[in-house]
């Protein structure tokens, strides 16, 4: 019976909490590049990459085609002739924007900006967790062990790093699995959109907010049901 060993690249989520998942087997081949192999819907946060400014924290801006690197959650960008780079200095990113989109940094994940409220966001999370087939019991072989260790030097003009799985065996078995999330972020925390998380992120509304959800009936799973519940715990703060 074939099973998979998981990497640790995905946040951890509650189960509880709403989330959209899609799976995906592939094969890597000796010497291919891993995030060649893997199936061009599970590598970047937005099907193609879009024109978005970066704002770092002292307000300098800049302006390019950007996308986000799902497994590894890392920036990138394509120059004028098609090359795939890192974008520099992550940790002095503030917020990323374009026309109709705001992402911004939190903790090592990128979210997708719903609604704010201070340093508190309502945001969808996407993350992609890879996992590699494990041949038998007493197999040590992780063919993403550089992948998931490797903290290339990271410089505005540096190409992606090549990623490719050890000798042996001649190819592995890997799945990919998709999550989009809802979640709340306060700081560098990342929690679950669902009851628990509000009473946490709003601790001197608890009283409130559980009778609103009893009251109105709140749909953790639904984008509207859970930005109305966002927006009347901002409220319950503005009143303070």
């Amino acid at each position: 019976m074939k099973h998979f060993l998981s990497l640790a690249i995905a946040i951890s989520l509650s189960l509880t909490s709403f989330s959209q998942k899609m799976t995906r087997e592939f094969v890597v081949k000796n010497g291919e590049m891993i995030e060649h192999a893997l199936p061009l819907e599970f590598k970047y946060l937005f099907p193609d990459f879009t024109p978005m400014t970066i704002i770092e924290d002292s307000g300098d801006e800049y302006h390019g085609k950007i996308n986000v690197f799902l497994p590894s959650h890392t920036l990138r960008t394509v120059d004028d002739n098609g090359d795939t780079l890192l974008v520099a200095d992550p940790e002095l990113i503030s917020r990323i924007t374009s026309a109709d989109k705001t992402i911004i940094p939190v903790g090592e994940k990128y979210v997708t900006l719903i609604a704010e409220y201070g340093e508190t966001t309502l945001s969808e999370l996407c993350t992609v967790e890879l996992e590699y087939e494990q041949i038998s019991d007493n197999d040590v072989y992780n063919p993403l062990e550089e992948f998931k260790t490797a903290s290339p030097r990271i410089i505005r003009s540096a190409k992606v790093p090549v990623l490719r799985p050890a000798k042996k065996p001649s190819e592995v078995k890997m799945k990919c699995t998709y999550r989009m999330e809802y979640v709340l972020t306060q700081g560098d925390n990342i929690y679950p959109v669902k009851l628990k998380s509000f009473l946490k992120v709003f601790p001197a509304s608890r009283s409130a907010i559980k009778d609103y959800v009893r009251t109105y009936h709140t749909y953790f799973n639904e984008r509207e049901s859970v930005l109305n519940l966002f927006n009347y715990c901002v409220q319950l703060q503005e009143i303070m």
